[in-house]
C-alpha cells in the first residue's frame, strides 16, 4: 500500500469510524446509508449538491443561525403561572425540532471537517 492509499485509508476510518479487515468490503456496505449518497439523474455521484457538499464552514454558520432560534426556555415564556398542556406540548415538539436539526448540523459538521482537513493534509503533505 503506498504511503498516499495509506493516508486516505486512515481519513475514511476517522470519517465513518469503520476498521478494514479481511472482510472489508462487508465492513464498509455495513456503514452505507444510499439516501446520504445523492446520485445525478443519469445514477452516477455528482461532484456535490448533497448536504454532504457542504464545507465546515458553511455548515458552522447554518448553526450559527439556528441558534438564533432556538426555543427559549418554557419558564421564561411562561412565568410562573406555567404553560397550558397545548402549549407545554407545542414547545415540547419545538424544542425537539431544533435539537434534531441541530444534532444533524453538528454530525454533518464534524465529517465535514475531517474531510476538510484530511484534504489539507493530502494537499500539503508533499
Amino acid at each position: 500500500m503506498t504511503d498516499q492509499n495509506s493516508k486516505l485509508e486512515s481519513a475514511y476510518k476517522a470519517v465513518h469510524n469503520v476498521g478494514f479487515t479481511s472482510d472489508s468490503k462487508a465492513t464498509m456496505d455495513a456503514a452505507w446509508n444510499e439516501s446520504d449518497h445523492p446520485r445525478a439523474e443519469n445514477g452516477e455521484f455528482g461532484s456535490g449538491g448533497g448536504s454532504g457538499s457542504k464545507s465546515a464552514s458553511e455548515l458552522s454558520r447554518e448553526m450559527t443561525e439556528l441558534r438564533k432560534s432556538a426555543p427559549r426556555p418554557i419558564a421564561k415564556l411562561y412565568g410562573s403561572n406555567g404553560p397550558t398542556p397545548e402549549q407545554a406540548e407545542k414547545h415540547k415538539q419545538q424544542t425537539s425540532e431544533y435539537n434534531s436539526k441541530m444534532r444533524k448540523l453538528s454530525k454533518e459538521q464534524k465529517i465535514a471537517l475531517e474531510r476538510d482537513n484530511a484534504a489539507y493534509r493530502a494537499a500539503h503533505s508533499q
